[in-house]
């Protein structure tokens, strides 16, 4: 395996897109099926800065009507 490139994980198959074009996940749990007290507050704290962030960007922009600077 070349360094920097995750192992094969049968739950993602590479390659495979569902319906909406995101990265087929083949998981029969995840946290927007599981009960509060089972989501773990690691996952909850990844997720929350694109829930808060994107929105607010999404507004800046349409309110602006200009496109966020390449970095």
């Amino acid at each position: 395996m070349r360094e920097g490139r995750a192992a094969p994980n049968p739950l993602f198959p590479a390659g495979q897109r569902g319906e909406h074009g995101q990265q087929l996940g083949l998981r029969l749990d995840n946290s927007w099926t599981a009960r509060l007290e089972d989501v773990d507050v690691r996952e909850l704290l990844e997720g929350q800065p694109v829930n808060t962030t994107a929105p607010f960007l999404l507004c800046l922009l349409r309110r602006t009507g200009s496109a966020l600077p390449s970095t």
